[in-house]
């Protein structure tokens, strides 16, 4: 069915079409040139979405700024249908962030007005992603908490202020924390920027040679939500950034909680610190490391016992206590039959592929030699680069001796290996949600150039953020059973409609089966769309 909504004819020249989740949007060409590497690009501005029954264009304010006013074609005869809009991607952005307590909290913070604004920006991230562009059809097409366009947004990322958005988080932290485990992790965000102050050379994540803006983030283990986060410069390493990220866990309410870390955060200043701070942690080793490789060598036959053997975790574990980076703590050693086999079997053929094109080689670079000789060959090299080689059969044991054994440092003395494993692996969750904001909500690229932006956009993506895990962890187990994606739970939202009359009254269309289910699965009946309808999404 055509949109109900005036429709013009899609301009002949100067407009580019491009498909996104499914429909198609036309941008006008204000200017076209070559960027600093000298590729060809263009700024371009969104002027509305393109009916894919008509072909017609369903013009936004910016089409009128370009075009003005252009005659509609006739409609077709017959009764005329009330205009119609998408109710259920806001509904669901503020059933969540109600029902978490954060919505009352950024009205508290930010006011009703810009709290209104940030959740329409997260109602469109989890809609459709991090590119602004898109934003001013979003509204048009859909019943929203406030109007805002791409300009608008901007604007409300740059008037977020840090005192407002600490405000927030010292409400919203000390309402999770509790005596939770809280899982810490590091992504990074890469841009083109040259605005961004925090924008530096580092360590790049995804392989790409581009500067970035790191992101810090505490994620409630047992709420599966995310606490807080913080930005710093890219050239910052994780494990050096670390005390500046506890420094302010007193005044979020961050306290009676463990630490779960990945073996990237593993220094002796680090763990030093933490003991100082009474800040109980659990964080993973990794085996190369000398108190890892005591701890295997003293446990290894406590290893191969049955009374070691962890059943869920299908392992064996065991702990030695002791003086580990400088502080009394505890050794949790890990042995995986079944890990260890796949482990060697990948390593002998690794060295086989290695002998092979070391065989093929006349030549070898110092670089070279070097190299393979951590892989477990010996390499002896001549002044002309000629070469001959065998394997390192001492190296290759040695490395042999740690396969299929894991570690993890925990501050609890006397833990039980067992439980100390089971907390451990819940650190994946913090890892999903980086997942999900890089990815689903498509902040992989920053896509802003001045630092005051850029920090209020990343806040907006942490609101979107709570939101589509608050609807995750609700439907977890009903997408599972359905084999439901978030995308297609977000799609099936979209399709929640509601017609407005001639009176200016809203009607909600009936929810399908599916939809109803959806709806109370996050704690709502239809009848509580209905009022969210008939209230006009305010």
């Amino acid at each position: 069915m055509p949109d109900a909504r005036k429709m013009v004819p899609l301009p002949e020249k100067g407009v580019q079409v491009y498909a996104k989740n499914g429909r198609r949007y036309a941008y006008k060409v204000t200017r076209t040139y070559r960027n600093a590497k000298g590729q060809p690009t263009c700024d371009r501005r969104s002027i509305g979405r393109v009916d894919d029954e008509t072909g017609l264009l369903v013009p936004n304010l910016a089409y009128y700024e370009f075009y003005g006013e252009v005659a509609a074609p006739e409609p077709e005869a017959g009764p005329q249908v009330g205009g119609v809009s998408e109710a259920g991607v806001t509904f669901a952005a503020e059933a969540a962030l109600s029902s978490c307590g954060a919505l009352p909290m950024l009205e508290s913070a930010f006011g009703p007005a810009r709290a209104s604004e940030l959740l329409t920006v997260a109602a469109y991230m989890l809609a459709e992603g991090n590119v602004m562009s898109y934003l001013d059809d979003f509204c048009e097409r859909s019943l929203v908490a406030a109007e805002v366009d791409g300009r608008r947004a901007s604007e409300l990322f740059a008037s977020l202020l840090p005192e407002e958005r600490a405000s927030f988080f010292s409400s919203w932290a000390s309402s999770l924390a509790g005596n939770d485990y809280v899982a810490y992790d590091v992504t990074s965000f890469s841009s083109y920027s040259e605005g961004i102050a925090d924008l530096e050379w580092g360590y790049n994540r995804d392989g790409e040679k581009l500067p970035q803006l790191n992101l810090a983030m505490y994620l409630g283990v047992g709420s599966r939500l995310p606490v807080f986060y913080r930005t710093y410069p890219g050239s910052i390493v994780d494990k050096k950034h670390l005390p500046a990220m506890m420094a302010g866990n007193a005044e979020l309410g961050v306290g009676g909680v463990t630490f779960v870390m990945d073996c990237g955060f593993v220094s002796t200043g680090n763990l030093q610190y933490m003991h100082g701070e009474g800040f109980p942690y659990v964080i993973g080793l990794e085996t190369f490391r000398k108190a890892s490789r005591n701890a295997i060598a003293e446990l290894r036959a406590d290893l191969s016992s049955a009374r070691t053997w962890i059943g869920d975790a299908k392992c064996h574990g065991a702990a030695k206590k002791g003086m580990f980076y400088g502080v009394y703590s505890q050794v949790n050693v890990f042995r995986d039959a079944e890990r260890a086999a796949d482990a060697e079997a990948d390593m002998h053929r690794r060295l086989d592929a290695d002998e092979e094109r070391l065989s093929q080689m006349a030549e070898i670079t110092r670089a070279e030699a070097k190299r393979y000789s951590k892989r477990g060959f010996t390499i002896e090299r001549a002044d002309d680069g000629s070469f001959t080689f065998e394997r390192d059969w001492a190296a290759i044991d040695e490395a042999a001796e740690s396969l299929g054994y894991f570690c993890i440092l925990t501050s609890e003395l006397g833990a039980d290996p067992a439980e100390v494993l089971a907390t451990y692996r819940k650190k994946d969750e913090v890892e999903k949600a980086f997942d999900e904001v890089k990815n689903h909500l498509d902040m992989r690229r920053l896509r802003t150039h001045r630092q005051e932006t850029t920090d209020g956009k990343v806040f907006c993506a942490f609101v979107a953020l709570i939101a589509r895990m608050r609807i995750e962890n609700a439907l977890g187990e009903w997408m599972r059973e359905n084999r439901m994606t978030m995308e297609r739970v977000m799609r099936e939202f979209a399709k929640v409609r509601c017609v407005q009359g001639a009176d200016g009254k809203r009607m909600l269309n009936p929810l399908s089966k599916k939809q109803r289910e959806i709806v109370e699965l996050i704690g709502f009946s239809e009848d509580g769309v209905r009022i969210f309808v008939e209230r006009g999404g305010r």
